[in-house]
């Protein structure tokens, strides 16, 4: 997995003074005095700067001895913010930064825009929600992660970018727009249907909690007694911010995160007051972009089963960083501790395992509204005319086609069976597809063959791969067990 610093590690503001003081002495018996160190290192820069032919500049020649101190540490969440950065850095944890206003997120080859920020330039510019981002300045992102195309659309405030926008049913055309400064609340909400309400977090600010308990008041206010929590590509921010979003779900007290680090040694971080929403539905959204402070709400929800976690593995930032300022007005980042959630699960490196695994982006909302709902029947229902589906009455885009080859109708493997609460995964042994639910296991294999329910002399149709994507034949899922009605344009598939 593709890792980057635009992502934000958990910050731990509220520690940066008491570094110094917690930090051990120089003189401590054994430990080597670092003035010795730095004396060779400044004899060396004086040297450079004073006698070599290319006339260094002492900025230049400073800039990259601190980027050699870092580099040594092979630790890419400890880095030097220069003013600018730091003031842009912490701007962003409560949402201020500059671009052009319009929310991103996964989907497919593609970023697809989510909304448009009110007043900023892409307001009226013509780009729409479901819009998809082909081209920045002329570069195709296909491939790259979201946190890079999101870094390439932002830069300096007063400058120009060029989008080239995909819409459905219509010709990809270029947007040209001037970035401005935008602030946008860290918490964003809305009520759904069935008394369930949906918040999501971009990042964890200095405004976060306060934030999220008025959206929380205001969903339960009208009548919302299950929420969805959306966490996914959040990449973090401020500790004491996470513990206090979870101390809405758990007992006051409850330990929300266990951080271990050389000048502190161990810690417990705990709620500190009672629960606004203890016992409440919850589902929480979460994908390879929720990165730290998102993991450690996830982890201790999960760890306490106040909420059922849905999605894919997260990202697995498990270190503590303290921001501590520097006398240039700008600031050492630096990785201060590792932390584990309360049950004493280490995420670093691995993530967080959803417990129920959703890797269609386009799904992943509509699962947990219909976990959180439990509707009988469980009904998927495919518009072939428009690319439409809808899932439990929830409406999405049909990420992939609906395919008709010699008189078979194929649908989408992953889609349909994730979409009907199966877990799917690929399995690189064999190149086979395991298809597991409902006590049951299908098998589609490299050659296109099925096995498993009762398939293994199936002579119907085979999985079709095209362009990327494995299709499975519709006669599949009727010989499987489910309900399957067809008209014109319509498929609904129950079970």
């Amino acid at each position: 997995m593709r890792r980057t610093r635009i992502w934000v590690p958990v910050v731990y503001l509220v520690l940066a003074v008491l570094f110094f003081a917690l930090k051990p002495a120089w003189g401590e018996p054994g430990r080597k005095d670092p003035q010795e160190a730095i004396g060779t290192l400044k004899e060396i820069i004086e040297y450079i700067y004073e006698d070599h032919v290319k006339s260094p500049s002492l900025d230049t020649l400073v800039q990259g001895a601190i980027e050699g101190v870092l580099q040594a540490l092979d630790d890419p969440y400890t880095e030097y913010l220069p003013p600018e950065e730091l003031k842009n850095f912490t701007g962003s944890l409560d949402g201020d930064y500059v671009g052009v206003g319009i929310q991103l997120k996964e989907s497919g080859d593609y970023p697809e825009v989510v909304a448009i920020i009110e007043g900023s330039p892409a307001s009226g510019s013509g780009i729409e929600p479901g819009d998809l981002i082909l081209k920045v300045d002329g570069q195709d992102v296909k491939g790259l992660s979201l946190a890079e195309v999101v870094q390439k659309i932002r830069g300096l405030e007063g400058t120009k970018v060029l989008l080239t926008v995909q819409r459905p049913g219509v010709k990809s055309f270029e947007i040209e727009l001037v970035r401005k400064n935008i602030n946008i609340p860290t918490v964003i909400s809305k009520k759904l249907e069935n008394r369930t309400g949906y918040i999501k977090i971009g990042s964890f600010g200095s405004h976060t909690s306060g934030e999220f308990k008025k959206a929380l008041k205001e969903l339960t206010g009208i009548g919302a007694d299950k929420i969805i929590l959306d966490l996914r590509d959040c990449p973090g921010g401020l500790l004491h911010q996470a513990v206090k979003v979870t101390g809405c779900f758990v007992e006051n007290g409850s330990t929300v995160v266990k951080t271990e680090g050389k000048a502190e040694g161990q810690r417990e971080f705990c709620t500190d007051s009672a629960p606004a929403a203890k016992g409440i539905g919850l589902a929480v959204l979460v994908n390879r972009s929720s990165a730290s402070a998102a993991e450690i709400v996830a982890g201790a929800l999960q760890d306490y089963r106040a909420a059922v976690i849905v999605g894919e593995t997260t990202f697995g930032k498990g270190t503590v960083q303290t921001v501590i300022p520097l006398q240039n007005g700008g600031a050492l980042k630096l990785t201060t501790a590792r932390y584990c959630t309360p049950k004493g699960r280490a995420l670093d490196g691995t993530g967080l395992l959803p417990d129920v695994q959703v890797l269609t982006p386009e799904l992943q909302e509509a699962v947990a509204y219909s976990i959180l709902n439990a509707p009988s029947p469980y009904r998927l229902v495919i518009d072939t005319a428009s690319g439409e589906a809808a899932l439990n009455g929830m409406r999405l885009r049909l990420p992939r086609p609906v395919l008709q080859r010699g008189g078979e109708v194929y649908l989408p493997l992953r889609f349909v069976f994730e979409a009907m609460g199966y877990r799917v995964d690929w399995r690189e042994a064999d190149g086979s597809i395991e298809i597991e639910g409902g006590g049951r296991r299908l098998y589609a294999k490299s050659d296109g063959s099925i096995t498993g329910c009762g398939l293994e002399n199936w002579a119907g149709g085979t999985v079709l791969v095209e362009n990327g994507a494995s299709y499975l034949p519709l006669s599949v899922l009727v010989k499987t067990g489910f309900s399957v009605f067809r008209n014109e344009n319509t498929i609904t598939i129950e079970k």
